[in-house]
């Protein structure tokens, strides 16, 4: 292991150009900056003043003081952030990316996950590969592109992102901000109870509003008013949209958090399960693992609505077709062909009697 030790006055400007292999940035008190590389990683720190500029050629670990600036073009792997509160950016990712109790963050191209915790800046991002898991961001918070799913949890700013997955969000938007989430999936929205603000929802599937009370206004089938309205929310999505009211006492809290736990629960759970269809070869008995596993989900979503409504907690707002089918195509009935595959199988003794029974179960789930 190379090791190489630098002092400096405590806020040097770092300058990384090319880090081949993963990245580790941590802050910490004092003046000390150190950068650990394998032996064979060709580190090369060089120090000017304050400007410090760093390459390697394999995997890299830097300490540094916690209020130093950090401008790197290329990581190759992964990249972890830990308590750097000076600005921080990052041109391009090529594996994931993790930031924790840091500052103000700009990153360019991320080709992985992204999990976020504890920034107390503002959060840019021009692309996302993968999932992102998003949680106490004091600022903006702006995402060009995801190609992935979107957690969202706690963003004391304005909230700008369009998302190629579902989007689960939790939104407070401060007074005379706009925010606009955009996702090629479903949404599914929790909005502060004591929010001032004025949404706007657009979806091709099945629309879930909360029901008008002292707290909300809904005007029309795509417009709630909540307060005096002084920021604006647009939510659009090519699936299922969700707008439900947070903040309403514990036994509200409790409902909601219990709601995530299930669709968390069901989704785990649909994907071994798909996943296990898929190496039973069934494509080749005409039997859509990801159509059943959509039913699944579909069903699940009903009855959690019917749940909600039956609660007094939001009021549901349907459409007659359905959009939300994979691929933007119409779902066709399950037939009977592929009711005589999943018999054939128990018969040959491919599968057992009771996956039979469930493959049975979610072909008969009619619409």
């Amino acid at each position: 292991m190379e090791t190489l030790r630098l002092e400096t006055k405590g806020s040097p400007h770092v300058i990384i150009k090319l880090i081949e292999g993963d990245l580790r940035l941590v802050g910490q008190s004092g003046r000390v900056f150190e950068a650990q590389a394998p032996s064979k990683g060709q580190l090369t720190v060089r120090q000017e003043g304050e400007r410090i500029e760093l390459n390697c050629r394999a995997g890299c670990l830097v300490f540094l003081p916690s209020e130093a600036v950090v401008e790197a073009e290329a990581v190759s792997g992964d990249l972890h952030l830990t308590g750097v509160q000076g600005r921080s950016s990052v041109n391009r990712v090529g594996g994931d990316v993790r930031l924790r109790r840091a500052g103000e963050v700009h990153l360019g191209r991320i080709g992985g996950d992204l999990s976020v915790d504890k920034l107390t800046g503002a959060l840019q991002i021009d692309a996302v590969g993968g999932d992102a898991d998003v949680r106490d961001v004091r600022g903006d918070l702006q995402v060009g592109i995801m190609g992935g799913n979107l957690r969202l949890r706690q963003v004391d700013g304005a909230v700008e992102v369009e998302v190629g997955g579902d989007a689960s969000v939790r939104l407070a938007p401060p007074p005379d901000t706009a925010s606009r989430i955009r996702a090629g999936g479903d949404i599914s929205a929790m909005l502060a109870a004591d929010a001032s603000a004025v949404v706007r929802v657009k979806a091709k599937g099945d629309v879930l509003l909360p029901n008008p009370s002292e707290q909300v206004v809904v005007e029309g089938p795509d417009v709630v008013c909540c307060g005096s309205g002084s920021a604006s929310v647009d939510l659009a999505c090519e699936g299922d949209l969700s707008l439900r009211l947070w903040g309403l006492g514990s036994a509200g809290r409790w409902s909601l958090d219990l709601q995530e736990e299930i669709n968390a629960r069901v989704n785990s759970s649909i994907a071994e399960m798909e996943a296990s269809l898929d190496e039973l070869g069934l494509d080749a008995l005409s039997i859509d693992s990801g159509r059943i596993g959509h039913r699944v989900r579909k069903a699940v979503a009903r009855a959690m609505r019917t749940a909600a409504s039956g609660a007094g907690i939001a009021g549901a707002v349907g459409s007659a077709e359905d959009h939300s089918s994979p691929a933007g195509k119409a779902e066709p009935a399950g037939g009977d062909e592929e009711r005589l595959s999943v018999l054939r199988m128990l018969e040959e003794g491919k599968i057992n009697t009771q996956q039979a029974e469930s493959l049975l179960s979610a072909l008969g789930d009619e619409e």
